[in-house]
């Protein structure tokens, strides 16, 4: 059994992806789509790690501006962007200007 102990931050979290490749991952130990349908500019992209083939993902998202990210994936696609669970991280190419944003976030 493993326990971990520590503080979750609440509030509003600000995160900003910077120009060119870096790293992106959650503040926070939830399961959910990030970073967002409105946090992007347009071509921008995101490499995923599949940890099940333990391999970045063949499936790259996009960011289409105004509509949100896109895996290829059709009908029931997430323009949230993908689904990190806690630990989970992407290389994000980002194609413009360094993005600021923002997350609310309350332990429930």
């Amino acid at each position: 059994t493993l326990t971990f102990v520590g503080q979750v931050p609440q509030g509003a979290l600000t995160y900003n992806i910077p120009a060119g490749l870096s790293t992106l991952a959650n503040q926070v130990p939830v399961s959910t789509n990030f970073p967002g349908s409105t946090v992007g500019n347009d071509g921008d992209l995101m490499y995923v790690w599949n940890s099940a083939s333990h391999g970045w993902s063949a499936t790259i998202w996009s960011y289409f501006g105004g509509v949100g990210w896109d895996n290829g994936g059709g009908a029931g696609n997430s323009v949230n962007g993908p689904v990190l669970n806690p630990a989970d991280g992407v290389f994000y190419a980002n194609s413009g200007a360094a993005i600021p944003f923002t997350q609310n976030f309350t332990v429930q």
